[in-house]
């Protein structure tokens, strides 16, 4: 009688384990990549990394992984703006990025080719216990620049 029970409490807990994986995917499973984000990534982007809603802006990447308890987002835009305007000063202190900031090259992803490249940068912690790590590339001329986000919010 004792075996029966063990086997019946470990087929259960094979059951509980495999419901919470399909639940996860089912309700977490919205990881999307794209070079063409919609206005709905963008405005999601902009809301999220506190991105001036007033500029103009090219997009040219984006990437949620949104698959887990926490979300990342990686967004590339191109803006012909000026540095000042590009984020929300009272959230992002333009002050604490540094020249020649290193961000980590994502190899599979041609959009997100960082490597080598010297950028203005630094890792930004804003509300709610998120953070930011932005690369911004100046090397078009002075007014002319390609911004690398990566937002991870918990």
């Amino acid at each position: 009688m004792r075996t029966k029970g063990r086997v019946l409490f470990i087929i259960l807990g094979v059951v509980v384990v495999m419901f919470y994986g399909l639940l996860s995917f089912v309700l977490f499973a919205n990881d999307v990549q794209t070079t063409s984000p919609t206005p709905e990534q963008v405005q999601h982007s902009q809301d999220q990394m506190y991105i001036n809603k007033n500029i103009i802006i090219d997009p040219l990447g984006f990437k949620l992984v949104g698959s887990g308890m926490d979300d990342a987002i990686w967004f590339k835009f191109r803006t012909e703006s000026k540095l000042r305007d590009l984020f929300n000063p009272k959230v992002v202190d333009l002050e604490l990025l540094s020249e020649e900031y290193a961000m980590i090259s994502d190899t599979e992803n041609e959009w997100w080719n960082v490597a080598g490249k010297t950028l203005l940068g630094g890792q930004i912690s804003l509300p709610d216990h998120k953070i930011m790590n932005i690369g911004i590339d100046r090397s078009q001329g002075e007014d002319i620049s390609v911004v690398y986000i990566m937002w991870h919010g918990m």
